[in-house]
């Protein structure tokens, strides 16, 4: 048994100190527990494991430490007289500082997400997803008063049955379950509780994503989005639009968009770290994406083209629709309960930063552009990259009058 001490120093607090945690390894498991202490990185001593001698109050901290360390050393002991199997779940029983885990459930939620999006450092889409579901559980636990022991089959049930009434659709419900699991699970290994009743739940829900929810622009509706003018005091506008035709070229995604930097220009090729995907990813520039380069090669912003806020962007774009008359009626698809529900929008009215990437995509099919070259462009793998986008009709009856070539006896 090892016990070992170690700070997060992504957690700093304002004044610079930083949680000091104890990792404890058993029988090829590892506990983490935080052992209520803080201190700034510049007193911790990394090899020791210990405060500095300059830190003040140093030595009752280390002497504090020594006794965290020494606790799990003694359990194990004990119960080797006692002849007990010091099992993982018996040592965590065992633990004072596992029993004396605060179980206050969504300040415990809080601090998971807080911990987390640091630690993994979460795009803003991801953290305001988290958000979403923590506001969206936190009314639930007013009503139901959620414990560790009562995430179970039975709370499964009853969360569906509370957000299907708030008509949410299946595809939100289930991943809020999932993440629920997420959240409960990483509890259970931070040593705050021993349940394992949340892995019984297992929800069979329609999620599926139809085709119909694909949202793209054709050929003759990128030009006409292309061929808009602007105002001067509508510069807002044109900037969005010019940044929409560069993910409609280029396959980007908003926040791909928002990081890159002029650096990332490397003759013809956009070389970039997505944040979604490890490796880099080399984008060739076609000519529409060169002249939007070209036109904002002046500005003294590090940002290569004017990256707005997804929220700003979204809205923008809804308006440079309505200005490009994107009137297409487009079905989307969504299921409460088992029922299938459409409903028809206009395409300006649901045009949003999503829809230059799947534009891309969907022309690359149209083209006859090899998935593994999509792939390897936009950092999805080829079975991922089918929930993008969608087959045109035209492009299916140029496939089908292959049909004409056979000669069938």
């Amino acid at each position: 048994m090892r016990a070992r001490f170690y700070l997060i120093k992504k957690l700093v607090d304002s004044e610079g100190a930083a949680p000091i945690y104890i990792n404890i390894h058993h029988r090829s498991h590892r506990l983490r527990y935080y052992t209520g202490e803080r201190i700034k990185p510049g007193d911790w001593n990394t090899e020791k494991q210990r405060a500095n001698s300059t830190y003040i109050g140093h030595a009752s901290l280390n002497t504090l430490l020594d006794v965290l360390a020494e606790e799990p050393r003694t359990i194990e002991r004990k119960a080797r007289i006692a002849r007990i199997d010091c099992t993982v779940e018996y040592l965590k029983a065992q633990l004072s500082y596992n029993r004396a885990k605060p179980r206050n459930f969504m300040g415990l939620v809080d601090e998971f997400i807080k911990e987390e999006s640091l630690r993994n450092s979460w795009t803003s889409t991801t953290e305001k997803e988290w958000w979403f579901f923590r506001n969206n559980l936190a009314r639930f636990n007013k009503k139901y008063h959620l414990e560790f022991d009562s995430i179970n089959y039975r709370f499964a049930q009853a969360f569906i049955h509370v957000m299907e009434k708030k008509g949410w659709a299946n595809v939100i419900i289930k991943n809020h379950i999932s993440m629920t699991i997420l959240f409960v699970s990483w509890a259970k290994e931070s040593g705050y509780h021993t349940s394992t009743a949340y892995r019984n739940i297992d929800v069979n829900m329609s999620t599926q994503k139809p085709e119909a929810n694909v949202v793209y622009l054709t050929i003759e509706e990128i030009a006409r989005v292309h061929q808009l003018s602007f105002s001067e005091k509508e510069s807002r506008y044109e900037k969005a639009r010019d940044v929409f035709l560069f993910s409609c070229v280029t396959g980007l995604r908003h926040s791909d968009l928002k990081e890159l930097r002029r650096s990332s220009i490397k003759y013809n090729y956009l070389v970039i770290t997505s944040q979604k995907a490890e490796d880099s990813i080399r984008v060739p520039l076609v000519d529409l994406a060169m002249s939007i380069l070209e036109k904002y090669k002046d500005s003294e912003e590090i940002n290569p083209i004017p990256v707005v806020s997804q929220q700003k962007y979204n809205t923008y774009l809804k308006v440079i629709g309505m200005r490009a008359e994107l009137y297409e009626s487009v079905i989307q698809v969504q299921y409460k309960d088992y029922e299938r529900i459409e409903a028809k929008y206009p395409k300006w009215q649901i045009l949003t930063s999503r829809v230059g990437r799947n534009t891309f995509l969907t022309m690359a099919v149209y083209l006859g552009i090899p998935m593994e070259t999509v792939s390897n462009i936009t950092g999805h793998n080829i079975d991922a990259i089918k929930a993008y986008y969608d087959i045109p009709d035209s492009k299916k009856e140029i496939e089908m009058q292959k049909l004409h070539d056979l000669s069938i006896s």
